[in-house]
């Protein structure tokens, strides 16, 4: 009784297959793919045979400006806390992957606008980070 029994078939493939690890990491990778391309095809064989999903960068950042928007929000909020205006800022770090999605990395540095852009490694400078402070935390 489904409005989409497709959709439902689907879903339940996915479930009784066990495969929704495999379709999140295929997620992922799609996100990281828009990052440096416009259009990205997603094959998706094991939800439903022959499915491939046309994936944009322009819906991706419509589906996410509300959290590019609290990012923006935050960076604001930041400044606003530590009394320092977003002039005086004279570097942006950026390091993660989100910072690789391009209308989040424009989000950042238009907060902050006279800031040269450093960046990190995209997938080990946090690690890296949080191994520092741990030892950091540990000798202290």
């Amino acid at each position: 009784m489904a409005a989409q029994p497709a959709m439902v078939h689907r879903l339940a493939r996915v479930i009784r297959e066990r495969t929704g690890h495999q379709l999140a990491g295929d997620v992922e990778a799609a996100k990281i793919a828009l990052s440096d391309a416009a259009h990205v095809a997603m094959a998706l064989p094991y939800v439903d045979d022959g499915l491939v999903i046309q994936l944009s960068r322009a819906a991706f950042e419509r589906a996410t400006r509300g959290e590019t928007e609290k990012i923006a929000a935050s960076i604001h909020a930041c400044l606003n806390q530590a009394g320092v205006p977003a002039s005086a800022i004279t570097t942006l770090f950026l390091t993660g992957g989100t910072s690789a999605i391009p209308s989040v990395r424009a989000a950042c540095q238009a907060s902050v606008p006279h800031a040269r852009l450093v960046e990190g490694d995209r997938f080990g400078s946090v690690g890296l980070g949080l191994t520092i402070h741990a030892g950091v935390r540990a000798n202290g």
